[in-house]
């Protein structure tokens, strides 16, 4: 796995040019006065690394030559999830470190508690998007399974958004006022609990996925 992690660190090295239009766009975000909306930007590109390493992986049929390594599908599934979700958090922690120093600073009115918390948040939405495209992109391949995996996500926050319209404020506030009588460590407990969930579940279906499919 130590190869394949190298090999795809190398590879995102390699992206110089996309990682300065990221951060020329983070920086326009920043000058505007919303920080936060350049970390969530930032962290969210960093979700789609293990996506662009796939595509340069599946580039010129090179799936088939890359398995004639010495490593197993499964590893290599494990490599690509490990591989974004330390991008995620590499990021996160990055964007919280210099939040931390604006804020202390006083270029941005926000508490440290709120600013980590928030960060923690886009971090786990990064996490999640990148869990529900990576089995669409073992089974369709690395152009179908982007745009199927997003397809999907935007269906699934559809579906969610007609589900809650659908119910009078009323109800909606009782089905969910054990939502909203949590306490900030709750929140932060069932975020993980959620994210993790569908992390698993993701890892599960793409080893199935990658153990069948022929190159």
């Amino acid at each position: 796995m130590r190869g394949l992690l190298v090999k795809d660190v190398k590879l995102v090295y390699g992206q110089k040019r996309f990682w300065v239009i990221v951060l020329a766009i983070a920086l326009l975000f920043m000058a505007q006065g919303d920080v936060m909306l350049a970390a969530g930007y930032m962290v969210m590109m960093a979700g789609m690394l293990g996506i662009t390493t796939f595509s340069y992986d599946e580039y010129n049929n090179g799936m088939a030559f890359l398995f004639t390594m010495p490593f197993s599908r499964r590893v290599y599934v494990l490599e690509k999830y490990l591989f974004t979700v330390g991008g995620v958090a590499l990021l996160t922690a990055v964007c919280a470190a210099v939040g931390v120093l604006f804020a202390r600073s006083g270029l941005l009115e926000m508490e440290t508690a709120e600013l980590l918390a928030s960060l923690l948040g886009i971090g786990a939405v990064g996490v999640v998007f990148a869990a529900l495209v990576f089995p669409f992109l073992f089974r369709y391949g690395a152009e179908r399974g982007r745009l199927v995996g997003v397809a999907f996500g935007v269906a699934c926050a559809l579906l969610l958004h007609f589900l809650v319209r659908l119910q009078s404020p009323g109800e909606f506030y009782e089905k969910t006022a054990w939502l909203q009588a949590l306490d900030g460590r709750g929140i932060l407990l069932l975020l993980a609990s959620v994210t993790a969930s569908v992390l698993l579940l993701s890892v599960f279906f793409s080893i199935l996925i990658m153990e069948k499919k022929e190159f």
